[in-house]
């Protein structure tokens, strides 16, 4: 009964296979793209599907160019995870995500998204975006995945290029291999986030060159307006250009500092760019400044309109004006009139010797020509073109060659040359160098907008020309200590000639900006307050963390060479140094004695008080406010000395005096010091006597020795602070990284549970789908048993039925008198009609009726 099972069809069995797509532009949940299929855009310029570049056999999901012969692959799913074969299926699977498989159904490649469709949709967009989309949800621009969002190599309109911080997102171009392997290669362009972000062309780690300008950066437009944009631009001599962020829309504004580059000229398309330009770059002032005469514009317009009227009126106005600043500006370069209070002191430096002590005391390299100035050569009107002058007070302030690029470029933006800025200004300068590098373990430089932001250029009233810095306000003073005055310092200068002084060694010689060699005066635009972004204020609150920012700490020899922005000290300077601290501390003590021995001279009537005068500074100067800012220090114990018993002299005797420091102002009436140096040290050495040297010579006592000790105690508490401040700088930066560990570790945890919550998910689905094949399973099974009991049970009524025993009988007599003429036919001469199936006659009777009903069968 094996043929019965057959005819059974058991109809709740269904089976589901995913259609294939031919011709069409999206997929749902239920398709599947298989290899050797396409999904092509509704314009038709784009089509994605599966690939081998090249001579290579691996096959890749990409999109490219339809309509173009040559095939122009601009976007690979799997481009580092190659399938080997052409088994590959992308598909939507059951977390609504878009998965690649390969032939055995592992995943090659995979999106990720933060929101799950109800209803994904996978669609291939007439801009060659690939994206995948919630069919309910009516916002088709609302993407739960984008191919835009991973670019490969190449740049398509409407493409977003940089970083999505909120997503932690880095859109970047990454080259091929090369033709045959489009898998990551050495060539990387992104967008690298500075204080301003730029946009960097990378070779692995080394960074090739920057895109379009030296500095940019990007505002939304609900913050600023395109107009404020210009406003900013116009108020920052650095800024060259500005435009619409979004080429589209409009939706924020862009800013370019320092000089543009790689700027091109499309002939259609495109945004304004709105680019700044000189005056004298255009119009009547480039033909007022040439000395061409008014526009000539008699070719385009006639000579009776009020163009040309306007051209010769702007003319006649910008001309003389042109010309008589020249005429001043040429006065001043030759050191008249207008510019004889700039330098009106003469170099005392002229001997060979003078020129040696400099070079050994500050190092200037050998190679690096000094020349002594003429007798009657200023330091502002070299008269040698190219030679720069410099003070000997610049270089005890910290300054050192090869000068650092902050420092020319600072100068260039004041446009100023290095001998204008007077002690106080440079030890600012270098002081703030230094911090900046302290704080940051020499990672990052000070740069010349954070320097405007907390001091403002002034220039000195008593010494028009010269210029220092002045803290804009309290909140912005980052320098404590400095001298309320300075010694002569005026007439120590000396001329630097070539230019072998100026570049670092690894600076590149495109970026290198050079020192002024003529003197000027900073534009009012110079002097405003330059805007600062957030990062850059942090950095300058973390400056005033520091608690002891005396300057002579932040110029020492060590702590400049420690942040390479000195030479190592030699051990001459380090000697020097060690002596030169010991005479400052003895001559201060020094100071004191002679005071006091003065004061008792006066009062014993040795000597006259009138024609001393000691000049002491005045109660509003900054004596209370340095000593507020001074460090904390040891007491000194004060030493007298002992009273040398002598005869009454019988002349008057000038007491010994010590110069103290003074200011340029003119003495009081009743002062008799000279004001010059020179000849006041000449009445000083008149006035001192062997009686005095033998008096000094017995305040040595022992106390001063141990003071002596004490001062040199000083410069290694000195470095100890130096080395106390990079500890706590290096300790910031060590917190700063354990913050950045602890917010990275973080975010790995919520990564992982967010993993392992997708991977409970997906648990659970499988679990899902074994169950319901179990059940699938028992249903069968079941159905099956149902239908072989219902076929036996059918079997076992149709034996017991009595259609069945007819059936038997009829072809059990069909079959006997068959037999019965077969044996007639093989025997005539037998009779065989004798032979009956049954004995009995009823059975007899039913046989020959059945025959008969047989035989009318057999007749049919």
């Amino acid at each position: 009964m094996g043929f019965l099972s057959s005819m059974f069809v058991i109809p709740n069995l269904l089976f589901f296979f995913f259609e294939t797509t031919y011709g069409i532009d999206s997929i749902t949940s239920t398709q599947s793209l298989a290899d050797g299929n396409t999904l092509v855009s509704k314009d038709g310029n784009f089509e994605l599907g599966f690939f081998n570049p090249g001579s290579s056999k691996n096959r890749y999901l990409g999109i490219w160019y339809k309509n173009i012969p040559v095939k122009t692959v601009v976007w690979v799913a799997n481009r580092d995870s190659p399938i080997d074969n052409s088994s590959g299926i992308l598909m939507i699977n059951s977390t609504r995500t878009l998965v690649l498989l390969s032939q055995n159904k592992s995943v090659v490649w995979s999106t990720s998204s933060l929101k799950q469709a109800q209803t994904p949709l996978l669609q291939l967009l007439d801009t060659g975006n690939l994206v995948l989309t919630d069919e309910k949800n009516g916002n088709s621009k609302d993407y739960l995945w984008q191919s835009f969002d991973y670019p490969a190599d190449t740049m398509l309109p409407g493409m977003k290029f940089g970083w999505d911080l909120k997503r932690g997102l880095n859109r970047r171009l990454i080259a091929w291999k090369n033709w045959d392997d489009p898998s990551s290669g050495d060539l990387i362009f992104e967008m690298t986030l500075h204080n301003y972000p730029e946009a960097y062309l990378f070779q692995g780690t080394l960074g090739l060159q920057t895109a379009m300008t030296v500095m940019a950066f990007v505002e939304p437009m609900e913050y600023v307006s395109l107009l404020s944009f210009r406003e900013r631009c116009l108020n920052n001599c650095t800024c060259m250009a500005y435009t619409n962020s979004d080429i589209k829309e409009g939706s924020g504004c862009a800013i370019w500092l320092g000089d543009l580059l790689d700027i091109r000229q499309f002939p259609a398309g495109g945004q304004d760019l709105y680019i700044r330009m000189h005056a004298s770059e255009f119009g009547v002032s480039r033909f007022a400044e040439g000395n061409l005469g008014p526009p000539p514009l008699e070719g385009y317009v006639s000579s009776d309109s009020v163009l040309h009227r306007l051209a010769a009126e702007l003319y006649s106005i910008v001309h003389p004006a042109l010309t008589t600043w020249e005429a001043v500006r040429n006065r001043m370069a030759a050191n008249e009139a207008e510019w004889s209070w700039k330098a009106s002191f003469f170099s005392k430096i002229r001997r060979d010797e003078d020129i040696d002590r400099i070079r050994s005391r500050y190092q200037i390299p050998d190679d690096v020509v000094l020349r002594i100035p003429d007798s009657d050569e200023r330091a502002c009107c070299p008269k040698y073109e190219g030679d720069v002058a410099f003070y000997e007070a610049d270089f005890k302030a910290g300054l050192r060659f090869p000068v650092q690029p902050f420092v020319r470029e600072l100068l260039d933006y004041l446009s100023l040359a290095p001998g204008q800025i007077n002690p106080n200004g440079w030890r600012t300068i270098i002081s703030c160098m230094v911090m900046w590098r302290v704080t940051s373990n020499g990672e990052e430089d000070l740069t010349v907008d954070e320097f405007l932001f907390c001091y403002e250029p002034v220039q000195i009233a008593l010494s028009r020309g010269f210029w220092t810095f002045k803290n804009r306000d309290m909140n912005s003073r980052v320098v404590q200590g400095l001298p309320s005055s300075d010694r002569i310092w005026k007439d120590g200068y000396f001329f630097v000639c070539g230019d072998n002084w100026e570049r670092l060694p690894q600076e590149d010689p495109r970026d290198f900006v050079g020192v002024r060699r003529t003197w000027g005066t900073p534009s009012s635009s110079a002097l405003d307050r330059p805007l600062l972004n957030s990062v850059w204020q942090e950095r300058i609150w973390r400056i005033l963390e520091i608690e002891y920012r005396r300057y002579n700490i932040f110029i020492e020899p060590d702590l400049l060479a420690t942040f390479s922005l000195g030479p190592v000290p030699s051990s001459s300077v380090k000697a020097l140094q060690r002596t030169n601290k010991k005479r400052g501390f003895s001559r201060i003590n020094t100071m004191k004695l002679n005071k006091s021995r003065l004061k008792q001279m006066a009062q014993s009537g040795e000597v006259a008080v009138a024609p001393i005068s000691l000049k002491r500074k005045k109660p509003d100067e900054g004596s209370s406010r340095r000593s507020e800012e001074a460090l904390p220090r040891p007491s000194v114990p004060t030493v007298t000395p002992p009273v040398v018993p002598t005869a009454a002299p019988s002349v008057q005797k000038a007491p010994t005096v010590i110069m103290v420091d003074s200011d340029l102002t003119p003495p009081s009436a009743g002062s008799t010091i000279n004001q010059s140096p020179l000849v006041a040290m000449d009445r000083a050495k008149g006035a001192i006597t062997p009686q005095d040297t033998d008096e000094y010579a017995v305040a040595h006592t022992d106390d001063l020795s141990l003071l002596m000790v004490h001062s040199l105690m000083r410069e290694d508490l000195a470095l100890l602070r130096a080395k106390s401040i990079a500890d706590e700088a290096e300790m910031k930066n060590v917190k700063r990284a354990v913050m950045e560990l602890t917010r990275e570790r973080k975010e790995a945890l919520i990564e992982a549970e967010n993993l392992r919550k997708e991977l409970k998910a997906r648990e659970d689905d499988t679990k899902a789908a074994v169950e319901a094949k179990d059940k699938a399973e028992a249903d069968f099974k079941h159905l099956f048993g149902q239908i072989e009991g219902a076929k036996e049970a059918a079997v076992s009524d149709f034996r017991a039925s009595e259609a069945f025993e007819d059936i038997n009988t009829r072809y059990f007599l069909f079959g006997f008198e068959a037999f019965r003429k077969q044996a007639v036919q093989r025997f005539p001469g037998l009779d065989f009609s004798a032979l009956q199936p049954y004995d009995d006659e009823d059975s007899v009777m039913d046989a020959s009726q059945d025959q008969a009903g047989d035989e009318d069968v057999t007749s049919k």
